[in-house]
């Protein structure tokens, strides 16, 4: 009877597991938790895959300080004010409707001005077109003055549309909204605008810069 009991008290001690905190302190850790059974390391990502990493979450999420409230201002940190301006078929657009956007750039255009017109020819629509895509971006290009050095008006809104075939919305500031709003004169000016209307860059006869500025804004 001896050597019965001590052989059922030998087998419950083999096969009786260890109490739970020896069991967890047996158990590498990853981060604060227990470790957990994974597949493969995963390869590095290829060009479509990055670029869907970086691009930002597309709107539907509230933006803070939309729409904007006062106080406005025109440098770098200031809200801008909600400026009204005309596309070419007379509809209106404000600036403070583009306020849930992650980034905003505004082209400013004179038809008069060599640089704005080199750069509506050869850059406009391949910068536009590079961030369209996105939900969280607009553009647009407001044309101040014409080649008489007089206000826009709807007539030079097409025709400046029209020559240059540009895809972004194209408006016209017959009352010279844009450069009060920005403090800015009437030729190229790239204006770089984040979430609520936010300034974030304001730059003339920068356009070799502008891009960078965009893509910075809107991978924040």
């Amino acid at each position: 009877m001896r050597i019965t009991v001590c052989l059922v008290l030998l087998l419950s001690a083999c096969t009786a597991s260890p109490p739970t905190s020896e069991r967890d302190a047996a158990r590498p850790e990853r981060d604060g938790g227990p470790a957990e059974a994974t597949d493969a390391a995963p390869g590095p990502l290829d060009a479509s895959s990055l670029d869907a990493a970086l691009e930002p979450p597309d709107a539907g999420s509230a933006v803070e300080g939309c729409p904007p409230a006062g106080p406005f201002g025109q440098r770098v940190g200031d809200t801008a004010e909600d400026v009204v301006l005309m596309d070419c078929d007379g509809v209106e657009h404000r600036l403070h409707d583009l306020c849930d956007r992650r980034a905003v750039w505004l082209f400013e255009l004179a038809a008069w001005c060599p640089p704005c017109r080199a750069f509506a020819m050869s850059e406009a629509n391949r910068v536009y077109d590079r961030f369209a895509a996105s939900s969280d971006f607009e553009g647009w290009v407001v044309i101040s003055e014409n080649a008489s050095f007089d206000p826009a008006s709807r007539m030079d809104c097409e025709e400046i549309r029209a020559r240059y075939d540009l895809h972004a919305p194209v408006l016209f500031d017959p009352e010279g909204r844009f450069q009060a709003a920005f403090g800015v004169p009437a030729n190229e000016v790239h204006v770089v605008l984040g979430g609520g209307a936010e300034i974030r860059h304001v730059d003339q006869y920068a356009a070799d810069e502008v891009e960078e500025r965009i893509a910075s804004v809107l991978t924040e």
